[in-house]
């Protein structure tokens, strides 16, 4: 090979020990081989640094998978931690309880998206509720209204002139409709002043024709 002008890598024995030779031959002007780089390894220094070299690989490779792991668990805290939170305030919520924190509403990522939803979701849910009782306690004070009024109505229909709409402390008449009950008062106090000077004027014509006829 050498005088061939090639170069030649490969095994060769030198002094009787395996080696890995790298042969470069040296050429002059003429194109002439006149000599030769060479470099040798045994194979003995060259496996036992191909195994330096697996056995660091390896520790590298391991301290990866360290890193890795340690990374992975992590990232999945940092993200599962929330949704679990998430999990546990969406199943409060249907529950009825809407209070306490919503958890990773204040980041910046998807997961506080979807927290934030989860936030506007409940306090959808309060509002709906909060409208929900204001309907059913103008409910309850319309039926009180209309059972009271019908009440009087009924009590005026008997001649009964001492009737009226009461508002006691303890379960006062709605406010909404307080003009309602006073107004109601005041005809029924009106009723019984005309029907008292009526009764007045008859009892006078009445002595008069008495007196008259006497």
């Amino acid at each position: 090979f050498l005088l061939q002008g090639e170069s030649y890598v490969g095994p060769a024995m030198v002094d009787g020990v395996p080696h890995e030779l790298d042969m470069t031959p040296i050429m002059n002007k003429q194109n002439q081989v006149i000599g030769a780089y060479a470099s040798a390894v045994s194979h003995a220094e060259l496996y036992a640094s191909l195994d330096a070299a697996r056995m660091a690989f390896g520790g590298v490779l391991a301290a990866l998978s360290v890193v890795g792991g340690v990374l992975l668990f992590l990232a999945n805290r940092a993200l599962l931690h929330p949704l679990a939170g998430l999990t546990a305030l969406i199943d409060k919520v249907r529950g009825g309880d809407t209070s306490g924190e919503v958890p990773g509403a204040a980041r910046g990522d998807e997961i506080g998206s979807f927290a934030r939803g989860v936030q506007a979701w409940r306090e959808s849910l309060d509002e709906q509720r909060v409208l929900e009782a204001a309907a059913r306690a103008q409910e309850a004070e319309q039926a009180r209204v209309v059972q009271d009024v019908s009440s009087g109505l009924s009590a005026l229909a008997a001649l009964d002139l001492t009737t009226k709409i009461q508002s006691p402390a303890e379960d006062p008449f709605p406010a909404r409709y307080e003009e309602l009950r006073h107004n109601f008062n005041g005809v029924v106090d009106t009723l019984a002043e005309t029907m008292r000077m009526i009764r007045e004027i008859a009892a006078s014509i009445d002595e008069g024709a008495s007196a008259f006829n006497g």
